[in-house]
């Protein structure tokens, strides 16, 4: 897993420019602030997410997602077909979705494919709108309460980060809606999202992980060879599921370290997955290195936010 740095470009949340409304929907375009925001391969945007729709949906497990063409053509678009903001052929789409139970990522393709070599191909998507049946995935996600609900929010910087990103192809996102088991993430439960909004795949995936924030970078504590202890998401047994911890680089191989909390997830063996002790969070670097340096007896080069 690779450590990147977001620039001073990661979006900056208003929360009065919220649309704070008693009826909650899809659309984050329904504030007169937002504005459709196009993205192609390799980019994406870090979304804010205030509010959700305090309901929950009985399967747990769906993501609906809209497309709209925007208002002016966005640099670097080519508008020489009428589908360049349209989820259409050779497009393919990816969520992170870092919850208090585990981050969830889940990549989804317009094309139809045997071989899918994404948690889906094909299925209920058209131009404008992607629908997508996902039974089990978020059964069991827990959203942080520090959210408001129903249009609602919370004093103070009451949100998670969360991304999407283009893996293939170009599209033109206007709103959402992820069916979990905790409530409905809606778009109007978003900050504002425009075109300005738009950065790589790599800061906006990072500024989700929480790994770094604007105009801050992780960097080691020396430039020596290996051992590295570097925050990181763990992989579990569960597709496209992870939960936090960190990783150690040494001796050429990769040991994950969890968080106890997340003991009852189940992992693979080949990932090697360790528990921090109990009540040790992954992200109090300082606790982490004191206890992997007595456990593992070496010294490492930590990443960390400077």
């Amino acid at each position: 897993m690779k450590i990147k740095s977001v620039a001073s470009a990661v979006m900056t949340l208003v929360l009065l420019a919220l649309p704070y409304s008693a009826s909650a929907g899809h659309l984050f375009t329904q504030a007169s602030t937002n504005t459709p925001t196009w993205i192609q391969a390799g980019q994406g945007i870090a979304i804010q997410q205030f509010t959700v729709e305090n309901n929950n949906f009985d399967s747990g497990s769906e993501i609906e997602i809209d497309f709209e063409e925007p208002t002016d053509v966005p640099a670097g678009a080519d508008t020489s077909t009428s589908d360049w903001w349209e989820f259409s052929t050779g497009d393919v789409l990816r969520l992170n979705l870092p919850l208090e139970d585990a981050t969830y990522t889940y990549t989804f393709a317009f094309d139809a494919s045997e071989s899918c070599q994404y948690d889906q191909c094909g299925g209920d998507v058209g131009a404008d709108y992607a629908y997508v049946d996902t039974p089990g995935l978020f059964s069991s996600a827990s959203i942080v309460d520090t959210v408001g609900e129903d249009g609602d929010p919370k004093e103070g910087d009451g949100y998670f980060t969360w991304s999407v990103t283009a893996v293939a192809g170009e599209f033109s996102l206007a709103g959402y809606r992820i069916y979990t088991a905790d409530g409905i993430i809606d778009g109007t439960g978003a900050g504002p999202l425009t075109q300005d909004s738009v950065i790589s795949a790599e800061e906006a995936d990072d500024a989700a992980a929480g790994v770094v924030s604007s105009a801050r970078s992780l960097k080691p504590s020396s430039y020596t060879a290996e051992p590295d202890l570097i925050p990181s998401n763990v992989p579990t047994c569960v597709s496209s599921t992870f939960v936090s911890g960190v990783q150690v680089l040494m001796g050429g191989d990769i040991k994950y370290f969890a968080e106890a909390s997340k003991q009852d997830h189940c992992f693979n063996e080949e990932d090697d997955v360790s528990f921090l002790p109990e009540g040790m969070s992954a992200k109090d670097m300082g606790s982490v290195t004191g206890y992997l340096t007595s456990v593992l007896g070496t010294q490492f080069d930590v990443y960390k936010l400077q």
